[in-house]
Formats: C-alpha cells, sequence, structure tokens
C-alpha cells in the first residue's frame, strides 16, 4: 500500500509533508489484514508480511519513520503504519481474503491522511 496525495506544486507538497497531524486524542482506524491462523489469533498485512497480534502497540521509528517524498506536486509515503479513516473506506478496497480489523493512533502519533482517499499514515497504532 502507497499513500499517495495530488498537490499542484512542489512546495506545497514539501509543506504538507513538514508538517504532520499530530494526534491529542485516541482515533479509531481500520486496517485490512490477513488472518494468520484461528487459534493463535494473530494476522499479518498483506503487503509487508508483517505480523500484528492484539494487545500490541506499534511503532515506526528510526530517522525516516516515513519513507516520504514528493514528485512534480505529488506527496508519495511507502512506508510507515497504514490505515483507512473510515469503515467504509475500508470496506471498498476489501479483497475476499482480508478482514477488518480496528485499531487506534494513541496520542501524540504523528500521521498524514488523505482525505480524499481515507487513507492515513501513522507512526503509531495500537492492537486491542
Amino acid at each position: 500500500m502507497c499513500f499517495i496525495k495530488r498537490f499542484g506544486n512542489n512546495s506545497a507538497a514539501k509543506e504538507f509533508l513538514d508538517n504532520p497531524t499530530v494526534a491529542e486524542d485516541y482515533i479509531k482506524v481500520y486496517k485490512l489484514l490477513l488472518r494468520c491462523c484461528r487459534t493463535t489469533g494473530n494476522y499479518y498485512s498483506p503487503f509487508r508480511s508483517f505480523a500484528y497480534r492484539r494487545g500490541e502497540h506499534y511503532y515506526q521509528t528510526g530517522k525516516k519513520k516515513f519513507g516520504k517524498r514528493y514528485v512534480k506536486g505529488d506527496v508519495i509515503i511507502s512506508t510507515g503504519l497504514h490505515c483507512y479513516k473510515t469503515r467504509k473506506e475500508a470496506e471498498v478496497n476489501r479483497s475476499w481474503n482480508e478482514v477488518l480489523v480496528t485499531m487506534w493512533l494513541p496520542p501524540g502519533t504523528q500521521y498524514y491522511i488523505n482525505e480524499y482517499k481515507k487513507l492515513i499514515v501513522a507512526d503509531q497504532l495500537v492492537f486491542y
């Protein structure tokens, strides 16, 4: 999954990338995952095969926690924790073998949102 947001020019794209939104409270989000097996209750992401377990807090860390760039006015973010803002948008993008799970962006999370696609890329996710 890749986050793409269109701007008219590079300066607007750079401004967007330089100023991520910071969550002030918990924000409910939705993620599409594949179920690993019914006995363990584990899941994994369909794109990077990253394992997710209930009760865990996930962080995207490092100097380049978001693999972000802008090209001809388009913002492209390839790394980070991707999810959807609305259940409806997640359902629209769901394939037959994916399950929809609810996750949370905890306070202090830095994130970017594409309002058109309702796609979010964040540096933290909590899976209860």
